[in-house]
């Protein structure tokens, strides 16, 4: 199990070198290549900070893993590429919604900027359901938003509200909390 953390370390930390701005290979190298977009760094980020996360034993032995998009999707397709890929033994499914009751269901919600006004809402629902709220939008993370994404110099970077996430009985990693902005309320 050691191992398996160590090597799944080692992935998010390769991730993050690439999205923190420090390339693998030359830009040269693959001048085919499209640049990466934002919400195709953001997706992958959400990727692998799930991996660091762990949810109540009830929770985390179901066979799925359920990502909701509450309100206007900013992913788009960015998103798709996360759809039946495994975090452990939980296969990834993607739904989306302009409600939390179409929503209700979902291991991670993340709230679009669309939904600002419902945000304090949508934390305390998590807490009984222990999910973790995920969003985009600068003053979130304070608003309970449990992990917060934000641009820094062009740069994909994310904060975590740690008493949020307690609340919803949900963990993170001590590995990825020295990455992020740790918010404390």
């Amino acid at each position: 199990m050691t191992g398996n953390r160590s090597s799944r370390f080692i992935v998010f930390m390769l991730i993050v070198w690439i999205a923190l701005g420090f390339p693998a290979a030359p830009a040269t190298a693959f001048p085919e290549e499209k640049p990466v977009r934002e919400y195709d760094l953001k997706a992958a980020f959400l990727y692998n900070l799930l991996k660091f996360v762990n949810w109540p034993d009830q929770i985390q032995a179901r066979s799925h893993l359920v990502i909701g998009i509450l309100g206007e999707d900013p992913f788009g397709a960015s998103i798709e590429v996360l759809k039946d890929k495994m975090i452990g033994r939980r296969r990834i499914f993607i739904r989306r919604g302009l409600s939390l009751q179409a929503l209700k269901r979902c291991d991670v919600l993340f709230v679009s900027r669309s939904e600002s006004e419902k945000v304090e809402r949508v934390v305390r629902s998590a807490f009984s359901t222990h999910t973790l709220v995920v969003g985009d939008t600068a003053g979130f993370a304070e608003r309970g938003v449990m992990i917060n994404f934000f641009l820094h110099e062009k740069k994909v970077r994310f904060e975590i509200n740690v008493d949020t996430a307690r609340r919803a009985k949900l963990t993170v990693s001590s590995q990825v909390l020295k990455l992020g902005r740790v918010i404390q309320e």
